[in-house]
């Protein structure tokens, strides 16, 4: 504790870092970095960016990937072969290879894979602000039944 006529230490009497701030600013401290977070149609549109260059980088080592085990097969290889890609999530992907050159063309992710990146863009953007409202509403409830919620 400071003696009298000197301010108290940074953070609060109790010191930095030991909870100086009172437990009622915590919710809107949540509040305000949620806030920040953007708004839902700015989370779904970054989600959707994130998830198309996540998916297109997996692809893409993967394809190369194949590749690459061709010519660990036969390092002086020529012809031309054909890889049918991640199942349901990318388009087959065809190489042609002359004497240990692999060029590759295809392996565009599918319509399906844009309809998974889609509704992850919804959930993202949408629904997980709902969840911590149930669960909000479930403890209340409980609560005003006089039960006890840990």
């Amino acid at each position: 504790m400071p003696r009298r006529g000197q301010p108290p230490p940074a953070g609060g009497p109790r010191g930095p870092g030991l909870g100086a701030r009172p437990a009622a600013l915590r919710p809107l401290r949540k509040r305000r970095a949620l806030a920040n977070l953007g708004t839902t149609r700015e989370l779904a549109e970054e989600y959707l960016e994130a998830g198309v260059l996540f998916l297109t980088s997996l692809l893409s080592d993967a394809a190369q990937a194949f590749a690459d085990g061709l010519l660990a097969a036969s390092p002086h290889a020529t012809g031309a072969f054909t890889w049918s890609g991640v199942a349901l999530l990318q388009s087959d992907v065809e190489y042609t290879v002359h004497d240990g050159r692999v060029d590759l063309v295809g392996g565009a992710l599918t319509p399906l894979a844009y309809l998974f990146l889609a509704v992850g863009a919804v959930a993202v953007g949408r629904l997980w602000r709902v969840l911590p409202g149930w669960r909000r509403t479930e403890v209340d409830d409980v609560q005003h039944r006089g039960h006890h919620v840990d």
